[in-house]
């Protein structure tokens, strides 16, 4: 794979975003409202993950004017494939977060919050996510798409990672950073930049696979 166009990529998929916003806008909503279910919204939203997906490649194919159902037309397999593996992460970050969470309370009463320490259950949660993005970035549309096996998905994901980690890495920050100003004016903006995200990633996927280009 030859070097990634960041910006170039963003642009095409902002632009074929636009001509299937709707479709992207519900399916992000469909699943925000699962993950702030409480306490089990954040293992409830990943099987609904595979939509997710499913509307990047939908749309980066070239699908215009989506309908809203379209995204969700999966056979229940798929969802929990893709979904099972999100839901395990959910379960290591909240391993992580009790086990420090006794800690937290202890700084916090000393008044040690100034502490790394204090932060580390937080910054672990995010390497992890960053982690998981990263090694598991092509995961879910290699089932979706290849109908690999979960197990063949999740090692091919990883080779096609590890072989185009440059352009990944940078693909990664910028969609972290771009998702993070989004989320800034009370999450409104995700409704724009998470669907975007979801086609940029869709189009980078299938220029690691040798597919068309990005």
């Amino acid at each position: 794979m030859g070097e990634l166009n960041v910006a170039s990529l963003y642009q095409e998929s902002f632009r074929k975003y636009k001509e299937n916003w709707l479709a992207g806008i519900l399916v992000t909503l469909a699943y925000a409202v699962l993950y702030i279910i409480p306490v089990v919204g954040q293992f409830v939203a990943p099987l609904v993950a595979a939509a997710l997906f499913h509307y990047g490649l939908l749309v980066w194919s070239g699908k215009t004017q989506l309908s809203v159902q379209e995204p969700f037309s999966l056979p229940g397999s798929t969802y929990l494939k893709v979904g099972i593996v999100f839901i395990g992460l959910a379960l290591l970050q909240l391993v992580i977060m009790k086990a420090y969470s006794s800690f937290v309370s202890a700084a916090y009463t000393h008044g040690l919050w100034f502490s790394f320490s204090f932060y580390s259950p937080y910054l672990s949660g995010m390497v992890i996510g960053l982690l998981a993005y990263f090694f598991l970035f092509s995961y879910s549309f290699l089932i979706l798409e290849k109908n690999a096996e979960l197990a063949d998905a999740i090692k091919i994901s990883f080779s096609l990672s590890l072989n185009n980690s440059g352009n990944l890495i940078i693909f990664v920050l910028v969609a972290w950073v771009i998702n993070l100003v989004g989320a800034l004016p009370c999450g409104v903006g995700l409704l724009v930049t998470a669907p975007t995200t979801l086609i940029a990633s869709a189009g980078l996927y299938k220029k690691l696979v040798g597919e068309g280009s990005a």
